[in-house]
């Protein structure tokens, strides 16, 4: 009887020993097979990050190049776009996401095309350290402003900014270093365009932003053409306000909506209380400058202007025809 409880009791320990056994053996089974799965996930995602979109001589452009600039891209619109509440006044659909990288993508490899280019003209002295002071002390400031420690997005940011600095260098020094524009040149583009060359309608303002409606109402029925500027600097809240709340001169839709009122008042009026997303407006129109027809002579500068413009674009696009033909490109390797 003792024996049969003992062989029993033995029985019972083995079965109940290798049970938990299977149940330990499963779950650190399980643990293995989902730190495994886990590192395979991240290696594929490293794997899809690091993947090549396009070749450009012996520099690669990777998926990550592009959304590093991407995200550069958005964060620039986002800080533009931050209200007075602190919300943002933007977003981007899908669409307009994948329109944008394709941009970025074209302008990442124009940039790296002239900038290969660039290296083989041997009378332009790349080694020149006085080539990188200006983009290197940028760098630098950024860095350490934007608190970036990861050393690839460094690395981006450095030859963002240090290729633009030394494409600029090479275009005045090199492209644009005998542009010039012919007075007949002038003369020609005058005739030709005269009716396109005026002075489009401008207005002269002064404007209070008030905190709130509450101190708008309180205050509009105060204001006179007489107190508006010693109003302005005591109760708006615009760095203009310092002056008296001056703006302008300026253009309808040059400012925002509010103050495309302006060119329906009259001289020396002053507006009703507007509201917009800034807060609580009220203007007063000191100025309005009618369009006119410009003479040769006022319209010298924007003419010259004008025609450098053209110049410049079609001295660039023969640049970059010539280097997309010596530098070797290919791609892309996958959908963007």
């Amino acid at each position: 009887m003792k024996r049969n409880q003992y062989v029993i009791g033995c029985l019972l320990f083995f079965v109940i020993g290798a049970y938990l056994w299977k149940i330990k053996a499963d779950g650190l089974e399980k643990i293995v097979y989902h730190a495994a799965d886990a590192k395979k996930d991240n290696a594929e995602d490293e794997r899809k990050e690091n993947q090549v979109l396009f070749e450009i001589g012996k520099e690669v452009v990777t998926k990550a190049d592009i959304e590093w600039e991407y995200q550069l891209i958005v964060r620039e619109l986002e800080n533009a776009s931050v209200r007075r509440d602190g919300s943002l006044a933007f977003s981007l659909s899908q669409p307009e996401s994948i329109s944008i990288k394709k941009k970025l993508a074209s302008s990442l490899i124009e940039r790296k095309v002239l900038y290969a280019a660039i290296q083989r003209d041997e009378s332009f002295n790349m080694a020149d350290p006085n080539r990188y002071i200006s983009c290197l002390t940028q760098w630098k400031e950024v860095v350490d402003r934007e608190h970036i420690v990861n050393q690839n997005d460094r690395n981006r940011l450095k030859n963002r900014l240090c290729e633009r600095s030394v494409l600029e260098q090479y275009m005045t020094e090199r492209l644009f270093k005998d542009l010039r524009i012919e007075d007949s040149d002038v003369g020609k583009y005058y005739e030709a365009n005269k009716s396109q060359l005026r002075h489009f309608e401008s207005v002269n303002i002064k404007h209070i932003l008030f905190v709130d409606e509450p101190t708008a109402k309180r205050w509009r029925s105060a204001l006179t053409v007489q107190n508006f500027s010693e109003m302005a600097k005591i109760h708006s809240i615009t760095p203009e306000g310092k002056i008296g709340g001056r703006l302008g001169p300026f253009m309808k839709g040059m400012l925002p909506a509010v103050f495309d009122i302006a060119f329906n008042m009259k001289v020396g009026e002053i507006s009703d209380i507007l509201r917009s997303n800034y807060g609580y407006h009220v203007i007063l129109l000191e100025e309005k400058n009618q369009k006119r027809t410009l003479d040769l002579d006022s319209a010298r500068a924007e003419i010259i202007r004008i025609l450098q413009k053209k110049k410049r674009e079609t001295i660039y696009d023969a640049w970059l025809e010539q280097a997309l033909a010596s530098v070797r490109v290919s791609g892309p390797k996958t959908n963007i």
